[in-house]
């Protein structure tokens, strides 16, 4: 089962941008290149840089990488390539977890073994953490139905600096989603048929994902 395997574990992000944290990975980083140089790298040192570098320490939370995800459906089509891989599978992962706990919690299972809200996505909607469930339900939201706009862009924005950089401008498709907004103004334009191939996908199973979360938990508590 996806509880018992440890993924809830790897599947966890991580805020490493404390000062403490920041000295400590500017060290391992030192430490890594001088083991480079004499070619003698050891375990530690490979884990400890480079999972520092990693999405679940540079992402802010799992509603980071969705909204910067949409957002390169917009503006960077070769950074959505990869960005719809990695949430093809996360979201694998994260189904299988609470199709797994409903099961369980519908036969009666006592404990956590049937609790959604211990479950890896009730754990990024902090349904564990009394009084931050419903805005990190609003933040979900704004992340699924991000769009390229500037205020998205700021909302969520590259997971790493230079993620785009070395993009060349001939890579570079731009697809340009209609605003969330417009579409409200305008009920008649169906903006999700015009959001390029995959980005609908994943936007309704990220909705349907979460429905058995929202209609199973107290945004209050």
């Amino acid at each position: 089962s996806i509880k018992d395997s440890g993924l809830s574990q790897a599947f966890r992000f991580e805020d490493v941008r404390s000062l403490e944290a920041q000295r400590w990975e500017r060290g391992t980083k030192r430490k890594a290149k001088v083991a480079l140089e004499a070619d003698a790298l050891d375990d530690d040192v490979i884990n400890h840089p480079l999972a520092r570098d990693g999405v679940w320490t540079q992402a802010k939370d799992f509603w980071h990488v969705v909204g910067w995800a949409m957002n390169c459906a917009v503006w960077h089509w070769k950074r959505w390539e990869c960005w719809q891989l990695w949430l093809e599978f996360v979201l694998s992962v994260l189904e299988r977890d609470v199709e797994e706990r409903i099961t369980l919690r519908d036969a009666g299972e006592e404990g956590d073994a049937g609790s959604l809200e211990e479950s890896i996505l009730g754990k990024y909607l902090l349904l564990n953490e009394t009084g931050r469930g419903a805005q990190a339900w609003k933040r979900a939201g704004k992340a699924i139905f991000a769009d390229g706009s500037e205020k998205c862009i700021n909302e969520f924005p590259p997971v790493w600096r230079d993620e785009t950089k070395e993009v060349e401008d001939d890579e570079m498709e731009t697809y340009r989603a209609p605003s969330i907004y417009r579409d409200v103004e305008d009920p008649s334009e169906d903006w999700l048929k015009h959001t390029g191939p995959g980005v609908r996908d994943l936007r309704i199973r990220l909705m349907a994902l979460v429905s058995p979360l929202l209609s199973n938990t107290n945004l209050h508590s």
